[in-house]
């Protein structure tokens, strides 16, 4: 099951810099007028989900996600 866990929080984290960078984009962000604001906001996603792409096995509930997210 951590094995699921680990590939799951992989899986997400490609989702999200796929989303952010590619074609689809992501309505949120989208919804920023401010594009320096909108910026800073997809550049925290980005961080985030590299951080959780390279580091996924350092988290061992979905928990530490959520307080790594928070941080």
């Amino acid at each position: 099951m951590k094995d699921l866990f680990h590939d799951t929080l992989g899986f997400g984290a490609a989702k999200m810099i796929r989303r952010i960078v590619g074609v689809a984009h992501v309505e949120d962000f989208e919804s920023i007028k401010d594009a320096s604001k909108r910026a800073e906001c997809e550049r925290q996603a980005l961080d985030f989900a590299k951080l959780l792409l390279k580091e996924r096995r350092r988290f061992q509930s979905i928990n530490e996600v959520v307080s790594a997210i928070r941080a």
